[in-house]
């Protein structure tokens, strides 16, 4: 829904877990490049996020909330399970 041309404002949640991914706080706005270099950055909210490997990263705030992330980026492509708990 939006308001006299504001987009609806998505609450970040510290703590919330995304798949492997737990929220740690929420960043500044940052204009991140689009794939098409003819087209130009767009503002986007970053979240800092820790992963159950240890890993710590920082995503865009729309990937985690549409299900595009889930993870730091190690995951088993065999199993679909993470690697750190398949090296315990």
């Amino acid at each position: 829904m939006t308001t006299k041309g504001r987009p609806r404002t998505i609450k970040v949640e510290v703590g919330k877990r995304y798949g492997h991914l737990v929220v740690v706080m929420e960043l500044s706005t940052m204009w991140v490049p689009c794939r098409n270099p003819t087209r130009n950055p767009r503002p986007y909210r970053m979240v800092l996020l820790d992963c159950d490997c240890g890993n710590t990263v920082m995503k865009k705030l729309v990937d985690l909330r549409q299900g595009q992330i889930r993870s730091c980026g190690y995951l088993c492509p065999y199993r679909g399970k993470h690697i750190s708990l398949l090296r315990r």
